[in-house]
């Protein structure tokens, strides 16, 4: 509690009487109180998390007005009311924020710190992500009523500002455009962050827990829907009519451009562990071959000839002699002496 009474910058106008008088200011007024001064920082870090395409830029005006910002009057109101609802939040370091299939009743959006997010499988967590400052948690299960699917943990030290999802929902009822690109935008960032490439990594863990075999059975979360986020896809982007936007164009085919990445990831490893057999054997051939080399020389060493001087063609009667013993010089790779035995033995 102390944490929040320090950090609450919405306390100096939390009653009705102080809303009323700030009703009172001028519009620029309110607006610079709170993007100036009182969440100054909050809007630096999540800048990008706020820009709304603008459904009404048409032509030569579409990377001048492609965006919101806060001279459209509409957008201010939306942002204020955001900022009115944010509550101060902190998380010690390794604490589960969210587990599987909790009921998500907050939006959490991390200023500063780092979290994980994973799955388990047997009752063993695998955290495969990790997400730094300047996101969000929660806004697509409070956005679509839906629990949550996998585990958020704090890796170090996290604060930021949450706001409760009863508090959140009202902005549907009171800004409906702006509402829905916000919750389009994070529809499509769930999908490309955190499920898609989670998803990808569960697959990857329980075809490994196949085919161990003190392992008969696996226990984890499983989609009974394969087409549920298609359909929420489809049904969302049609109550919207957003057309033709940038998050529509990434989003089409997403499925096959991930099972074609997957397709390429696995003949990848496949070549790579190819690559390691062969430079394993190579290498113990190589081996083998040198410590039959030395011996050969010491061989030769003992029957008094010279290798060096054979090697180099230097030693003539060295060379009959090494023929008269069984062994014959195959050459000099790497500086090594190399001998073999002959076939006249």
């Amino acid at each position: 509690m102390e944490y929040r009474w320090q950090n609450d910058k919405n306390l100096a106008i939390s009653t009705d009487a102080d809303r009323a008088i700030l009703s009172q200011l001028p519009l620029e007024i309110q607006r610079k109180i709170y993007s100036d001064f009182l969440f100054k920082k909050f809007l630096k870090s999540f800048d990008r998390f706020f820009s709304l395409l603008n459904p009404q830029y048409i032509g030569d005006d579409l990377k001048k007005n492609a965006y919101y910002n806060w001279c459209h009057f509409d957008y201010q109101n939306f942002m204020i009311a955001i900022l009115q609802r944010l509550e101060p939040i902190q998380f010690q370091a390794k604490k589960i924020i969210y587990n599987e299939l909790d009921d998500v009743n907050e939006v959490v959006f991390i200023e500063q710190g780092m979290y994980d997010i994973g799955y388990e499988i047997n009752k063993k967590p695998h955290l495969k992500l990790r997400h730094a400052n300047k996101t969000v948690i929660g806004m697509f299960e409070v956005c679509f009523d839906k629990r949550n699917l996998f585990i958020y943990r704090t890796f170090k030290h996290c604060t930021g500002y949450i706001i409760r999802k009863r508090a959140f929902r009202e902005l549907q009822e009171d800004f409906p455009s702006l509402y829905h690109s916000l919750k389009v935008k994070e529809m499509f960032n769930y999908l490309y962050n955190v499920r898609t490439p989670l998803h990808f990594y569960k697959k990857q863990d329980i075809e490994f827990y196949d085919q161990r075999a003190d392992y008969k059975q696996y226990l984890s979360l499983q989609d009974y829907n394969k087409e549920e986020m298609r359909e929420l896809v489809a049904s969302t982007l049609a109550r919207g009519a957003h057309g033709a936007s940038d998050e529509v164009v990434c989003m089409e085919g997403i499925d096959e451009r991930v099972s074609s990445y997957e397709r390429y990831l696995r003949k990848v490893l496949k070549h790579y562990d190819t690559t390691q057999d062969v430079y394993e054997f190579a290498t113990q051939e190589s081996e083998r071959l040198q410590e039959e080399n030395q011996k050969l020389k010491e061989v030769a060493i003992e029957r008094g000839l010279d290798v060096e001087a054979i090697l180099k063609g230097q030693d003539v009667s060295a060379l009959g002699k090494a023929l008269e013993v069984g062994l014959k010089p195959l050459g000099q790779p790497n500086g090594e002496a190399v001998f073999a035995k002959s076939d006249h033995q």
